[in-house]
């Protein structure tokens, strides 16, 4: 039986083959596959199309294309981590979404959100990170439950045909490196491209067990080994003052109320609270 680490470690073991079966079977339907680099090129190729079409968009489309597929960097910093949505733009007339999945075999698009009105937008342009890819249409019952969120399971096998009432006019997928070719190429790291942003990783158990990840990815060791490849300036004067404070308890507390006493918003730091948690601490053990 096909569990959910196995089905991803055979599709990043064997990528190109399912994406180069992805590319014929949405093609042969009429769909438009188009592979790009980063969202910058997202954003520049949606903003080409409409302007051919004579549509309007949005002055902040760069930052919500940053939602829909932040990129391998950006969510290992702590980017966005839906793992789906869409935006409705041009009155209408085109529907950006996020893919949740697409099957290799059926050349088929997963969406997961509320349907489109009606018989749907003109052009619908689906992002997807080149990871995304299942092999097949079973595959899809595998992963639907590990992602959260609500909304209704969609699939598109291509734009509309002669005779159907409903499905946009014409389809693309765009699909988005954003990183990811270079930790392919890397077998210490791969196993992060596995991820399916389920957030299972996000809580710990309450007797301080390790974190099961469904995928299979190794949560104990890959976050060390991407913290040792942090740029250089981590090692700088800045973090080692952190570390000299943080090692000496009563300087630790001295420098934090320096900070509730100077703070100053263009800063760009939260304010810190009026007491810290020692002072809070001291304060409540002597009730």
């Amino acid at each position: 039986m096909s569990t959910p680490a196995t089905v991803r470690h055979h599709v990043l073991t064997n990528l190109d083959h399912y994406l180069t079966e992805l590319e014929e079977q949405l093609t042969a339907k009429g769909g438009k596959v188009v592979y790009l680099r980063s969202v910058e090129e997202v954003a520049d190729s949606i903003e080409l199309l409409a302007r051919e079409k004579g549509w309007p968009l949005p002055a902040d489309l760069r930052q919500q294309m940053e939602r829909l597929e932040p990129g391998v960097a950006e969510y290992l910093l702590g980017g966005p981590r839906e793992a789906g949505g869409s935006l409705l733009l041009a009155a209408g007339e085109l529907r950006i979404a996020s893919a949740a999945y697409l099957i290799a075999e059926a050349g088929a698009v997963c969406l997961i959100g509320p349907p489109a009105d009606g018989a749907g937008p003109r052009m619908q342009i689906v992002v997807a990170g080149i990871d995304r890819v299942l092999p097949r249409m079973r595959d899809v019952a595998v992963f639907l439950p590990l992602l959260a969120g609500e909304g209704s399971v969609q699939f598109l096998t291509g734009p509309r045909r002669a005779g159907e009432w409903d499905g946009p006019e014409e389809l693309y997928v765009y699909l988005v490196d954003g990183g990811r070719i270079p930790l392919l190429a890397d077998p210490a790291k791969r196993d992060v491209l596995r991820c399916v942003r389920c957030g299972a990783c996000l809580s710990s158990p309450p007797d301080g067990s390790p974190v099961v990840c469904p995928v299979g990815i190794d949560l104990e060791n890959i976050p060390g080994l991407l913290r040792r490849e942090l740029p250089p300036e981590t090692s700088g004067w800045k973090y080692r003052l952190w570390g000299f404070v943080m090692r000496r308890p009563r300087l630790y507390e001295f420098a934090g109320r320096m900070l509730r006493s100077f703070w100053r918003e263009e800063w760009g730091v939260p304010e810190p609270p009026a007491k810290s948690f020692r002072q809070t601490w001291r304060e409540e053990g002597r009730k």
